[in-house]
């Protein structure tokens, strides 16, 4: 099959660890099955986040990784305490360049955030014409509290957003109520506004050996991977685990709770260590330091029980570990919101799950507990098959692949054409994506 190139622009590609690459490394690795290889710009890493070594050894070899260093001079030092995403784009920008003209893509994708990348979309559409997908792992200045900020800074991001929602051939929001809102925001851009959600590789699971209540006490384990950040807080589980424990109606199975991952404790509501020592679950709840990713799978495959923190009140966007979750196919305990993104999600896979909202404690004991008592065999993995299949990265790619065939073969999309969710399933909360209204 021949392939057309696609130039990926982004601040993260493996090594890095963070969430974002792990979207990007699945694009490279499936879109050369629908007609696409892939040509990166990217740092080699930066310098605040982690890195896994694993990853990179995934990246095809057919893909092409232009790696521009982060720059952490002292020169950068002033512009990088206003903009300190600046240097590297400035850095990027002959590496752009040298793409464009050796490679000759037939299209850019530019993956954010940070969304600042975007700009080098901007100027590379503006300057060769090459049709142009604007990726939005989250959302930047609209439907978030950015957009009542009138400080210089915020006011410049948002005249930088709304260049980009003119100018890109797509724009693709990871979530369906992030590409809600988006439409809502810029209506006349809406017919361009697509969804390509986060995914999941089946073969990273496919040799782990799922959990085995095998143990003489039948210990349940619980399992967190990851960092704690955004809002999210692990008080109200702790509280409700604490009760939990001391109900004598409950079962004797005993319970072993485990964070896995960096703790980003500037970010956090509260400190882990300190939560868990206040309530007296030391010999229960344990953190263990960040591992590899392909140890993070493993461990939660034999895990009992997912858990799953989101920020009190978000009902737009999905943590990125919530698709890894669905490959374990493990049970997941959800804190969010019952009508949210993340909702959206563990109800479409199909996967055993119980949701309840952040803080509220007696609804997260209760979920807890229902999922607790159920019968270990009662998790049938193979009836959310179907269901997780939808969300395997391979199947995402497919998509996107149709949307970039579009934007070189012709139209972007149609008038009234949507690109949500895999087989244009529709969201249980308001009208279908499908069908919606492009008026504002």
């Amino acid at each position: 099959m021949d392939c057309r190139t696609l130039l990926i622009l982004s601040f993260h590609f493996p090594p890095s660890a963070a969430s974002g690459s792990f979207r990007l490394l699945g694009f490279a690795r499936h879109l050369p099955k629908f007609g696409w290889r892939c040509m990166v710009v990217a740092p080699p890493r930066l310098p605040w986040e982690p890195l896994d070594d694993d990853l990179a050894r995934q990246i095809p070899p057919e893909t092409l990784v232009r790696r521009v260093p982060y720059f952490s001079g002292r020169l950068s030092a002033p512009i990088r305490m206003w903009f300190p995403y600046v240097p590297w784009l400035l850095r990027a920008w002959p590496s752009c360049l040298h793409a464009v003209r050796q490679d000759r893509p037939a299209a850019i994708l530019t993956s954010g955030p940070q969304h600042q990348i975007h700009m080098l979309g901007l100027l590379l559409k503006r300057w060769y014409g090459i049709p142009w997908a604007a990726d939005f792992r989250d959302p930047w200045v609209a439907c978030t509290p950015r957009a009542f900020d009138k400080s210089l800074r915020a006011r410049w991001e948002a005249k930088q957003e709304r260049a980009i929602m003119r100018w890109a051939d797509v724009i693709i929001a990871n979530a369906p109520l992030a590409c809600e809102a988006l439409q809502d925001a810029y209506p006349d851009a809406s017919p361009r506004i697509v969804t390509i959600t986060n995914g999941f590789d089946p073969e990273r699971f496919a040799a782990l050996s799922p959990c085995q209540s095998s143990s003489p006490d039948r210990t349940l384990t619980i399992l967190h991977p990851g960092a704690i950040y955004a809002g999210r807080d692990a008080s109200p589980f702790l509280d409700a685990l604490k009760e939990l424990l001391a109900d004598p109606s409950r079962t004797a199975r005993p319970i072993r709770v485990q964070f896995l991952g960096k703790l980003d404790k500037k970010r956090a509501p509260s400190q882990l260590e300190t939560a868990i020592r206040s309530r007296g679950l030391e010999s229960v709840v344990s953190i263990a330091d960040h591992v590899p990713y392909a140890q993070s799978l493993e461990q939660m495959v034999r895990s009992d029980i997912l858990l799953l923190l989101d920020s009190p009140g978000r009902r737009i966007g999905v943590p990125a570990k919530l698709y890894e979750y669905l490959g374990a196919g493990r049970p997941v305990l959800a804190l969010a919101e019952p009508e949210s993104d993340t909702a959206w999600v563990l109800r479409e896979s199909g996967i055993a799950h119980r949701i309840a909202r952040p803080n509220d404690r007696l609804a997260i004991k209760q979920a807890l507990s229902e999922l607790i008592d159920e019968d270990d065999t009662s998790w049938d993995g193979g009836q959310s098959a179907g269901g997780r299949r939808l969300f395997t990265r391979q199947s995402l790619a497919r998509q996107l692949a149709a949307i970039l065939d579009g934007t070189t073969t012709g139209p972007a999309l149609e008038p009234d054409t949507r690109v949500c969710q895999p087989g244009a399933v529709s969201l249980p909360v308001g009208p279908p994506l499908a069908k919606r209204s492009t008026g504002g």
